[in-house]
C-alpha cells in the first residue's frame, strides 16, 4: 500500500529509554522539519511502534494527525504447507510471470488501477523497482489478459511482499490467493524462512487471506502526518 504522494516523506527516529523526556525527541523533529522545509516538502510522515505507550502522543502533541496504521506479518512456513501452496479454483489460462525493463507501462498502469496512485510517482518507483537487483516484480495474467500483479524484495535479513493486488473487476475469483501462494511458495523454493508484508489494519478482506495462507501479525505501526 502506497502512503507517500510526491510532497511527502518518511521520517524515523529513536530516542533511547535513558535519555528520554529531555527534550530529544522535539529537536530531533524541529530538525527534520527543517531540512524539509529546505526541501520544499509540504508535509512529513513518521512511523511509530503501536507498542509504544509515548510514541503516539508525543506525536500527536507536536502537531502530527494520526492517519492510518499497518500490521506487520510474518509466515509460518509450516501453516503456509498446511494450507497447500495453491488454493482456489482458477482457469488453466492462470499464470503468474516475473515482469523486465519490457513491462514498465504495464506495471505502471496495473499499480495506478489497483492502489490508485499517482501515474508519474509510480512510474519513477517502479522503475527504481526494476533497476534493484533485491527486487522481483510479477504479473499475473489470465487468457493473456493482465490480472494483477506482486513485488518481492529478497534481502540479508529475509524476503518480503510489497505491491499486491488485483484489478478491482477480477476480484473475488481466488486470483489474489493465487498470485500470493505461487510467490510465496517460489520464495520457500529458493530456501527463505522469513517472508513478512504489510498490511492497513483496516483492511479485513487481506487480513483474512493472509491469515488463511500462513501469516501471522508480528507488530502494528502507527503512521502520523503533518506540515513541516
Amino acid at each position: 500500500m502506497a502512503w507517500a504522494p510526491a510532497d511527502l516523506e518518511d521520517v524515523c527516529g529513536i530516542v533511547h529509554p535513558q535519555h528520554r523526556r529531555r527534550g530529544i525527541g522535539r529537536r530531533l523533529l524541529h530538525a527534520v522539519r527543517e531540512e524539509g522545509r529546505g526541501l520544499q516538502l509540504r508535509s512529513l510522515r513518521t512511523v511509530s511502534d503501536a507498542a509504544s505507550p509515548s510514541g503516539g502522543p508525543f506525536l500527536t502533541e507536536m502537531g502530527l494527525v494520526h492517519v492510518g496504521s499497518e500490521q506487520r506479518l510474518e509466515l509460518d512456513v509450516a501453516a503456509f504447507e498446511r494450507a497447500g501452496s495453491r488454493v482456489g479454483h482458477v482457469p488453466d489460462t492462470f499464470v503468474l510471470s516475473r515482469a523486465g525493463d519490457e513491462d514498465l507501462e504495464l506495471l505502471v498502469g496495473l499499480q495506478t488501477v489497483v492502489f490508485g496512485d499517482s501515474p508519474a510517482v509510480t512510474r519513477a518507483m517502479v522503475r527504481r523497482g526494476l533497476a534493484d537487483p533485491a527486487r522481483s516484480y510479477y504479473i499475473a495474467r489470465v487468457g493473456g489478459t493482465p490480472v494483477g500483479m506482486l513485488r518481492v524484495g529478497e534481502w540479508a535479513h529475509g524476503a518480503d511482499v510489497t505491491a499486491f493486488g488485483v484489478r478491482p473487476e477480477y476480484r473475488g475469483r481466488s486470483y489474489g490467493r493465487s498470485i500470493l501462494t505461487e510467490a510465496v511458495a517460489t520464495l520457500i523454493a529458493k530456501g527463505w524462512d522469513r517472508i513478512s508484508l504489510e498490511v492497513e489494519t483496516d483492511n479485513a478482506p487481506a487480513l483474512a487471506l493472509y491469515g488463511s495462507c500462513g501469516f501471522t501479525a508480528t507488530r502494528t505501526y502507527n503512521y502520523h502526518e503533518g506540515g513541516v
